[in-house]
């Protein structure tokens, strides 16, 4: 993993952590350039200003025109605006902060739900499969519901149906179609995503 930093104490805290810092400007071309970014798959950009955010995916995008960018922004108004840039999944800390906090007012037991499969304490996860990957491909929701429950245990809560107009599907019905291009988030432990192999 490489990883472009603009200060100093960064590049000694990514070493540590194990990745290739180079000390340089997230906008910058060559400084992308230097982190191998035209073989890269994927590209996290998470900066402090959002203008530069921006700035930073157009850059990715001129050297790669088929990385996935994924941001993190900071200004909710600017989350249609950084998409246009070519940025694919966007995280907004302050709108999951503001979700969460008025569920753990409301719903106490969602928030500690969603507490528990983000951050791992249970081991419980959510995974991404490729419908190829599990051999789903022209298969209904409801007939691989229940074969990865018998299976392996795991629960499917979700497609993503990625096309032109990509969608995504949450709980979906029983008679939808799984696509060759779909992905299936599934629910479940690591013991049983092992059972999938």
């Amino acid at each position: 993993i490489a990883v472009v930093v603009e200060d100093g104490d960064d590049v000694d805290r990514a070493s540590r952590l194990g990745a290739f810092p180079i000390l340089g400007n997230p906008t910058d071309t060559a400084s992308l350039e230097m982190a191998n970014l035209a073989r890269a798959k994927t590209v996290l950009i998470n900066l402090e200003d959002d203008s530069k955010t921006i700035l930073a995916s157009l850059a990715c995008r001129k050297i790669n025109k088929s990385i996935r960018v994924v941001a993190v922004i900071r200004q909710r108004d600017l989350i249609e605006l950084v998409k246009e840039s070519g940025v694919e999944s966007v995280l907004s800390p302050q709108a999951l902060t503001g979700r969460m906090l008025a569920s753990a007012v409301f719903e106490p037991d969602i928030i500690d739900f969603v507490d528990d499969v983000t951050s791992g304490i249970t081991g419980a996860d959510l995974r991404e499969f490729e419908s190829k990957e599990l051999k789903v491909v022209g298969s209904r929701v409801g007939d691989v519901l229940y074969s990865l429950r018998q299976k392996a245990g795991v629960l499917l809560v979700g497609l993503v149906k990625v096309g032109q107009d990509t969608r995504k599907v949450f709980y979906p019905g029983d008679d939808e179609m799984i696509e060759e291009n779909d992905r299936i988030i599934l629910l479940g432990y690591p013991e049983q995503f092992e059972k999938l192999g």
